[in-house]
């Protein structure tokens, strides 16, 4: 592999641990310089994909933070703005999964009446204006996506339950689910 197309940060050793690759490592006035010049770069990325500053603000501290980490590994003379990049989108993923799970855990307590006093009251807030949003949404979808969606999302049922429920196959299910999922995704990403 050429000097120039040497990655900023390889992962790819056999033992599963980040390898350095002639690195030297960022020094702590490379870090101040790359947060200079890429703080408002990784800031617009988590508005796109978080649509709220204050967790965009959140993802680049812990973007940073995360660069601060490896800063020994990271060989500044690189494609600083590349691994940012892929820093970012892997920091936002990664916190999709975890909102994913504690949503289904959430979800799993409103439906079981569990613990909901233990949790945070920001989070409930947040969590009963998103289920106030996919009410509004839900109601404008057709029928059938109406009553899949919300078997499946609401009362947590898998797709083979929902088909025996209704007498569908599991292939109408799917296609009505995916369907449904898809207008829920548009309207979120229009605001509507």
């Amino acid at each position: 592999m050429s000097s120039h197309s040497a990655p900023l940060y390889d992962q790819a050793s056999a033992s599963g641990k980040h390898a350095v690759q002639a690195s030297t490592g960022m020094t702590a006035c490379e870090f101040e310089a790359a947060y200079a010049k890429y703080h408002q770069l990784i800031f617009s990325i988590a508005m796109r994909f978080l649509k709220d500053k204050e967790l965009a603000k959140d993802a680049v501290q812990d973007v940073f933070i995360k660069l601060w980490g490896v800063k020994e590994k990271v060989d500044s003379e690189k494609n600083i703005q590349g691994f940012l990049t892929a820093l970012t989108k892997n920091h936002l993923l990664n916190c999709c999964r975890k909102n994913k799970l504690y949503t289904s855990k959430l979800a799993a307590s409103a439906r079981f009446g569990l613990g909901l006093n233990a949790l945070d009251t920001a989070y409930i807030v947040h969590w009963q204006t998103l289920l106030d949003l996919l009410g509004k949404i839900i109601v404008r979808m057709p029928p059938r996506k109406q009553l899949i969606f919300s078997l499946k999302i609401l009362r947590g049922l898998s797709n083979e339950e929902i088909a025996s429920e209704l007498g569908l196959s599991i292939n109408t299910v799917k296609v009505q689910y995916s369907g449904a999922k898809a207008i829920v995704e548009h309207s979120l990403a229009d605001g509507t």
